[in-house]
């Protein structure tokens, strides 16, 4: 079931920014700024790579989470940004992060922890 919604989010994520005649090499996944981010997390599902990508994109964007979680969770820390009781499915908001990107063109430059601490703070004030 939940393969199914993972799917089903980014195969409408991918349809939206019509990345259906997207090639993607091995070198796309360095991912050096937040534009290759967001190729790989709405690659089609008919490209070969698919599978490696979005698993990528997922483990990617996940660990960059916990790291600025992680970041926040001291004594003396102060949030940045507060997720809501019950936070989105992790696809949910990285298609939110997708969206934001795509609204937000200027940071597709941008390394990604920058660009998903940016949305998680626009998204998710305190």
């Amino acid at each position: 079931m939940i393969k199914r919604l993972v799917l089903a989010g980014l195969l409408a994520c991918g349809v939206s920014f019509g990345a259906a005649a997207q090639k993607l090499e091995p070198q796309d996944f360095e991912v050096r700024s937040t534009n290759d981010m967001v190729d790989l997390c709405t690659v089609a599902a008919t490209n070969e790579l698919y599978r490696e990508a979005i698993h990528f994109c997922h483990g990617y964007l996940t660990g960059a989470y916990a790291y600025h979680v992680r970041l926040m969770s001291g004594p003396n820390a102060q949030n940045m940004f507060c997720m809501p009781n019950p936070p989105p499915s992790r696809t949910d908001a990285i298609n939110k992060y997708v969206i934001w990107v795509k609204s937000n063109p200027k940071y597709k430059g941008d390394p990604v922890p920058d660009t998903m601490l940016r949305f998680l703070i626009a998204s998710y004030p305190c």
